[in-house]
């Protein structure tokens, strides 16, 4: 999650929490229920896709680029 830093400086942290609930969000609709889905800290967050071969990954990360253009 880039630029993640400049929200808390700008909005403080009640903002922060927003946006991390958003991005969790926007995974969530993008990877599978299967997947497994985690904050590593800060803006780092981690997706274990089960079960995957190069083309299904490459689709779950394409479904999340598109759900992060679309805010």
């Amino acid at each position: 999650m880039d630029g993640f830093k400049p929200i808390i400086d700008v909005y403080g942290h009640s903002e922060r929490d927003v946006a991390l609930m958003l991005f969790a969000l926007q995974m969530l609709k993008s990877f599978r229920d299967s997947d497994i889905i985690g904050r590593v800290g800060g803006d780092e967050f981690v997706t274990l896709i089960i079960d995957s071969d190069i083309q299904i990954s490459k689709t779950a990360v394409s479904r999340l680029q598109t759900e992060i253009d679309q805010c």
